[in-house]
Parts: structure tokens; sequence; C-alpha cells
């Protein structure tokens, strides 16, 4: 399965190889705009990242220092728990 950044930043790195345009100006302000959405992407592919390495024999202990957190932190970000609940991410399967 391969997994894409979500729109509008998978967009965004054929565009940057031309010269500047009015049409880059707007896709690089939407991404800009769009920094949460792609903060909750990357938090549901640490968790599962996470998860997934936990459940192959990795330890909490292993992965705490690779990730700059305590372990019990290891087991947050394994579980969807953030530190904010306003940011709470909601992962669905698909």
């Amino acid at each position: 399965m391969a997994i894409e950044l979500p729109e509008p930043f998978a967009a965004l790195a054929e565009d940057l190889k031309a010269d500047p345009t009015t049409d880059r100006a707007r896709k690089l302000t939407a991404a800009l705009k769009a920094v949460p959405e792609l903060q909750r992407w990357l938090r549901s592919q640490r968790e599962l990242t996470v998860r997934g390495l936990l459940d192959a024999d990795h330890t909490a202990a292993e992965l705490a220092p690779v990730l700059e957190v305590g372990k019990q932190r290891v087991y947050d970000i394994a579980s969807g728990h953030v530190r904010n609940k306003s940011q709470k991410v909601s992962y669905q399967k698909d």
C-alpha cells in the first residue's frame, strides 16, 4: 500500500521544480493553511508505525530514545493519544 501525502502537499513536489508562478504561490498558501491536516496525517502514520513496531517485538524502552520521548509516551503514541485533547486523532482503517 503506497502512502501519499494529503492534498495539497502532494501537488507541490512537481511545482517546485519549475519557475515561480502565481499558481504555485496559491498552492503554497493553501498548503500552509492545511498544516493542521498534515499534522493529523503525520500523527496517524506515526501511530501506525509505533504500534507496528511494538507488535513486532520492539519495546517501549527501545523506541523511547528513537522518538525522543519517555516509555509511557511511546504507549500513548501507539494508542492514538495526543498531548492536547483538542488534537485527538481518530484513525480509521481503510
